[in-house]
């Protein structure tokens, strides 16, 4: 194959991933309540993500995920996602630099 084919097939390739991407993109919706604060603290915006799942980042870049149990002014606590451990973490609050939550669900898994 010379060059021009490979440049047929890579610019097919490409747009066809861009157009699974945008049918993709319109099969999933918002998820009521879902939203950061950026003028809040982290632990307060954390507190409207009880009971979901989120990831947690701490001071020396670990990422802790799972649903979050509990949040108070001192601690934070996660039970973990299955696939990692059967454990749950506490962390504390004063070491949360960064939080991670989900925004948007498959079309049919909105409750």
């Amino acid at each position: 194959m010379n060059r021009k084919n490979y440049f047929k097939i890579a610019l097919v390739l490409l747009c066809s991933s861009f157009a699974f991407s945008i049918h993709a993109e319109s099969d999933f919706v918002p998820i009521k309540g879902a939203k950061f604060d950026v003028n809040a603290s982290l632990v307060s915006n954390l507190k409207g993500f009880v009971g979901k799942q989120v990831g947690i980042t701490d001071r020396l870049g670990r990422l802790y995920t799972g649903s979050l149990i509990e949040v108070s002014e001192k601690n934070v606590l996660i039970q973990n996602w299955p696939q990692r451990s059967k454990m749950n973490t506490l962390i504390r609050s004063s070491e949360i630099i960064g939080i991670q939550a989900r925004f948007r669900e498959p079309a049919g898994k909105v409750k």
